[in-house]
């Protein structure tokens, strides 16, 4: 059986992504945004468009999520994600509840059905949330004074 491919998608989830935006400018963005973050993303040699959408809506927890969306001509949707449910079941069958990340699923190409329990990502603050999700999802911020 010859082998599948790494799919753009896949490429995209594995590689650095750049972000031209600074914390502060991210925390400035999403206090004139309700608690909305939105930018396009630097992916190497991709062609098609991703890009970052942060939500902190709300003080609790509970209301935050991360994605990486790519819209190019072979997909349009989430690729990755980083959110809070009451109730899920992960990719081991287990019920859980907390924070998790949506993997992509190249078979059926969503990311929405494959989670993965998140059991030590704890932010303490929506600052937090934001840098230690960006490490997880392998997001570069650029740096204060650059």
């Amino acid at each position: 059986m010859p082998k599948r491919g790494v799919s753009p998608e896949e490429r995209i989830i594995a590689a650095i992504k750049r972000l031209d935006f600074t914390l502060d400018e991210i925390k400035l963005a999403m206090d004139a945004n309700r608690g909305k973050f939105e930018a396009p993303l630097v992916v190497g040699r991709y062609p098609g468009r991703a890009r970052l959408i942060v939500r902190c809506r709300h003080d609790s927890f509970t209301s935050w999520a991360m994605s990486i969306v790519v819209n190019g001509a072979r997909f349009n949707g989430r690729i990755d994600c980083i959110d809070w449910e009451g109730s899920f079941v992960d990719t081991e069958s287990v019920r859980n509840r907390g924070f998790h990340r949506h993997l992509w699923d190249p078979k059926i190409m969503s990311c929405e059905s494959l989670k993965m329990a998140l059991p030590r990502f704890l932010p303490s603050s929506a600052e937090a949330f934001i840098i230690e999700g960006l490490l997880l999802l392998k997001v570069k911020m650029r740096e204060e004074g650059k």
